[in-house]
C-alpha cells in the first residue's frame, strides 16, 4: 500500500512545492512522517518531519532540497523494503 501510494504523493509534494502551497506541503509530510516510520523508514521519517518543521523563511528553497533528498532515499528505502518482502515470500512458499 505504501509504496503503491507513495509516487502520487511525491508528485502531489513537488506539484504543491512549483505552486508554492506551503500549507499542503506541511500537511502532506506530515501524513508521511508515521507512514514511513510504521515501516522501517526511519531516514526518510525524519526527512518528512524535518520537511514539515522547516521554518517559513525558508521554507522554499529547504523545501526543494528536502524533497530532492526524500526522492534519494525513498529509492533507497524502496528496494530495501522490496527485498525483504521478496525474502518473507520465499519463506512462506
Amino acid at each position: 500500500m505504501f509504496l503503491g501510494k507513495f509516487d502520487a504523493r511525491l508528485k502531489e509534494l513537488k506539484r504543491a512545492l512549483a505552486s508554492g502551497e506551503e500549507e499542503k506541503i506541511r500537511s502532506e509530510a506530515h501524513q508521511l512522517v508515521s507512514s514511513s516510520g510504521n515501516l522501517g523508514g526511519r531516514r526518510l521519517s525524519n526527512l518528512f518531519r524535518e520537511l514539515e518543521l522547516t521554518p517559513p523563511e525558508t521554507f522554499h528553497k529547504t523545501a526543494k532540497d528536502l524533497i530532492a533528498s526524500i526522492e534519494t532515499e525513498y529509492e533507497t528505502f524502496r528496494n530495501l523494503l522490496e527485498k525483504e518482502m521478496e525474502k518473507e515470500q520465499k519463506k512462506a512458499a
